[in-house]
């Protein structure tokens, strides 16, 4: 499974989040942040004479690799990505348009290792969790998913999750060692 481009994962909330004084983000200022980032990406290609791009998904090879630039850290990220997970050049692709996303819904000029992270994660959490839903609507319609399938399946889904933590804190290690005063623990 290579089209699904987003996937997030929203775990159960607890009582107590649910029922609590705090309040969350409102849609005015998630509208606005929104807006920042399809701004910056009109911005971003206006400038350079690109008027059919109107945002980070329309962009092709060409623009990819003119605005989604990796640091050190990010090109070690996603090498150890793309061979450990088998990525296509689709995905690449698609996974360096989502990390630009990313950091210009915070505001970032730079894809750092943390939005290239997020994006590998929410990339590949969909395709273990397509598997999943295809197997599960198979289950629907035949009466039965084998347990070795299910099980395949969500051993890849923790590996993933594992190892974009185990890479993550490796290149954070890796950036605060070449920082003063920063310090990485284990979770």
């Amino acid at each position: 499974m290579d089209r699904i481009d987003i996937h997030i994962e929203v775990p159960r909330v607890d009582y107590e989040k649910s029922s609590g004084d705090r309040v969350g983000e409102t849609s005015e200022l998630i509208r606005a942040r929104v807006q920042a980032a399809r701004d910056i990406q009109r911005k971003r290609s206006s400038n350079k004479g690109l008027s059919d791009i109107v945002c980070n998904a329309d962009m092709r090879v060409g623009e990819i690799r003119q605005f989604c630039k990796l640091q050190d850290e990010g090109q070690r990220l996603m090498r150890a990505a793309m061979t450990q997970l088998n990525l296509s050049a689709r995905a690449y692709h698609r996974i360096l348009k989502l990390a630009r996303t990313i950091a210009d819904l915070v505001g970032s000029e730079d894809i750092q290792s943390v939005h290239l992270a997020d994006a590998l994660h929410a990339s590949q959490s969909s395709e273990a969790d397509v598997e999943l839903s295809i197997d599960s609507k198979a289950e629907e319609t035949s009466g039965s998913i084998s347990a070795e399938r299910f099980a395949e399946i969500r051993a890849k889904q923790v590996r993933f999750h594992g190892y974009v933590a185990s890479t993550l804190c490796n290149t954070l290690r890796s950036v605060a060692a070449n920082s003063s005063g920063i310090s990485i623990k284990e979770p």
